[in-house]
């Protein structure tokens, strides 16, 4: 086995997750749809953003998944 490979990464590299978004990933998917917002030329908000997901996750209005990374970054 090669000597750099690492238990947590496969052949073609890092092992990824799809989780479903809970309270607590608010602020992570928060960021993402405030990069969505400015791409469609709406000015950047990130607190209407995280309010917004806030909002429909509680409600549960919206089922939001999220592919992360060992560390849990999206």
């Amino acid at each position: 086995m090669d000597q750099n490979f690492s238990p947590n990464q496969t052949a073609r590299g890092p092992l990824i997750e799809v989780i479903e978004c809970t309270r607590q990933d608010v602020d992570i998917t928060a960021k993402l749809f405030n990069f969505y917002r400015m791409f469609y030329e709406l000015p950047d908000d990130l607190d209407k953003s995280r309010d917004y997901h806030r909002f429909n996750v509680q409600q549960e209005r919206s089922r939001i998944f999220l592919e992360v990374n060992d560390d849990k970054d999206a």
